[in-house]
């Protein structure tokens, strides 16, 4: 006998007793990997092709547009005989499981005979290769603020037990201002092949704090190509050779190395940024191998006699030679230079924060499926002004910049506002609500998805959006059927699901039309 949801409704409604255990309000068990698929369609039934950005050995890069939504995206096109499926699979794992946002945000996958696609965010702002050898001025200030972006997701990285590998200009990429155009229309993600000698030009660093760069606070970097990444399991270091030459850490040509690895790349991104050129150069591989190997660091008084002591200093800690001693990303945060650079005022850093906390708090009175569908939305949004706000007040909460907010961050925060008991009881009752994916943690995508202005991602374009990704079949209407293998939650009979819909469905069909689920999400805004 067929399973009928009209049906079971009018018994639920005759049999409801008192005894009944109220339905767990904690159901959510996904995070946005649950939005990227893989898919055998034609990437071309769903997007338009606007121009090609890059071309390398394995495939190109392109600009498209979503034909639905007219979102701008970029693809990567790789072809499938450069590269095995368990290399491309491991790539699109590790992009899947990462929620940061100065990482590159993958939307979905798709493959046929010849390649396999991987569209992500369009970042129009170039590289940072182009970028330095672009500046007429570079100040320490914005070194620093490049470096910090940089470290943050790092960090996140190496809390995840992941290893980048390749950490260079090229694979840091920025998100412009809409505003201005300061920098080339680039986004390098293929591995193309690298000349030996970088023609960066003479960049005028500088310490000087009244000649800092009015744009400075609109850098905003993503970190890209993840093909080398690797998971580092316990008591086990790496001994493959990966990586650009230049930004290689000298444990690598050993083939004992781990984590540290990445952090001294950092330090050669950040040496670069202050005088224009790699610590260690030569015309062949072999000769920048060997410099880096066995010469010791030198800082140019030519180029050096500007910047000041305590970023040299700062430089000298991430590019120190045993990797067991080499300063960690989590510590390389809390620099003293770094912090100098970056300062924000303690009382800007309350008032912001006590907004988000309130934003925190009244999320807990949000539907099942209103949470699943501002997650679903603010996935799909690139980063603008508003999520680079909320990044700067993220990053106060998440105090070790681990790209997580824990439990205790989040109690030492509410303790501006409510007595320490108080604090825990609400860190907890906010923890049941927002982590979607209980990890024990609030990821930046989850706390996005509360503290996005829902104005701002509530328009007809989006609502329809977000009703199509559920509504499988295209007959305008979303279905149990279709919720269940849209939203994993943890539901184990249909009576669950019944609750969910009865929440939203107003003429009682069991099924909820789109008029009914834009009602529902116009309901979040009066919160």
């Amino acid at each position: 006998m067929e399973f009928d949801p009209r049906t079971e409704i009018n018994s639920l409604k005759q049999k409801k007793t008192e005894s009944q255990k109220p339905i767990p309000k904690k159901t959510f068990n996904f995070d946005r990997s649950n939005f990227i698929h893989m898919k055998s369609k034609s990437l071309f039934d769903e997007y338009i092709i606007k121009e090609k950005l890059g071309e390398g050995a394995y495939g190109c890069v392109y600009k498209v547009q979503h034909k639905h939504t007219n979102f701008l995206r970029a693809v990567k096109a790789i072809k499938r005989k450069h590269i095995d499926s368990t290399a491309f699979s491991n790539e699109i794992g590790i992009l899947k499981t990462v929620d940061h946002p100065h990482i590159i945000k993958l939307f979905e996958c798709y493959y046929d005979n010849n390649y396999y696609y991987m569209v992500e965010e369009f970042c129009s702002g170039g590289d940072l290769y182009d970028y330095i050898r672009k500046q007429k001025f570079f100040t320490e200030k914005t070194a620093a603020n490049i470096l910090f972006q940089l470290l943050n997701c790092v960090n996140y990285l190496h809390k995840k037990n992941i290893v980048h590998r390749d950490l260079k200009p090229e694979n840091i990429v920025f998100v412009k201002d809409e505003k201005k155009k300061n920098i080339n229309n680039k986004f390098n993600i293929l591995n193309e092949e690298n000349n030996t000698e970088k023609n960066y030009s003479n960049v005028n660093t500088s310490n000087n704090e009244n000649s800092i760069n009015k744009n400075d606070e609109k850098i905003f970097i993503k970190l890209i190509d993840f093909g080398t990444s690797v998971h580092l399991t316990k008591n086990n270091n790496l001994t493959q050779e990966l990586g650009t030459i230049y930004y290689i850490a000298p444990e690598v040509f050993k083939n004992n190395y781990n984590e540290k690895a990445d952090v001294w790349s950092c330090g050669i991104i950040l040496y670069i940024m202050l005088c224009g050129h790699p610590p260690f150069t030569g015309k062949k591989e072999e000769d920048i191998k060997k410099k880096i190997l066995y010469s010791p660091l030198n800082f140019p008084k030519k180029e050096f006699q500007k910047i000041s002591p305590s970023a040299i200093k700062f430089v000298k800690e991430l590019l120190t030679y045993d990797f067991k001693k080499r300063i960690s990303a989590e510590n390389a945060l809390n620099n003293e230079w770094l912090n100098k650079m970056l300062k924000i005022p303690d009382e800007e850093i309350k008032n912001n924060q006590i907004n988000i906390l309130n934003n925190l708090s009244k999320f807990t009175s949000v539907l099942t499926l209103q949470k699943a569908t501002l997650s679903f939305m603010t996935n799909q949004i690139s980063i603008n002004d508003e999520i680079k706000r909320l990044k700067n007040e993220f990053d106060k909460i998440d105090t070790n910049h681990d790209g997580m907010i824990s439990k205790e961050e989040l109690i030492h925060c509410l303790e501006l506002i409510h007595p320490h008991n108080e604090a825990i009881i609400k860190a907890n009752e906010i923890f049941n609500e927002i982590d979607f994916n209980n990890d024990g943690t609030i990821n930046f995508s989850e706390f996005i998805t509360v503290n996005m202005e829902k104005n701002k991602i509530l328009n007809e374009e989006m609502l329809k959006n977000a009703f199509n990704n559920f509504d499988l079949d295209g007959n305008g209407y979303i279905t149990i059927d279709e919720l269940k293998e849209t939203i994993p939650l943890e539901i184990q009979n249909n009576s669950q699901w019944i609750e969910i819909v009865k929440e939203v469905d107003q003429d009682g069909d069991c099924q909820i039309n789109y008029e009914e689920f834009k009602s529902m999400m116009e309901k979040i805004c009066e919160l």
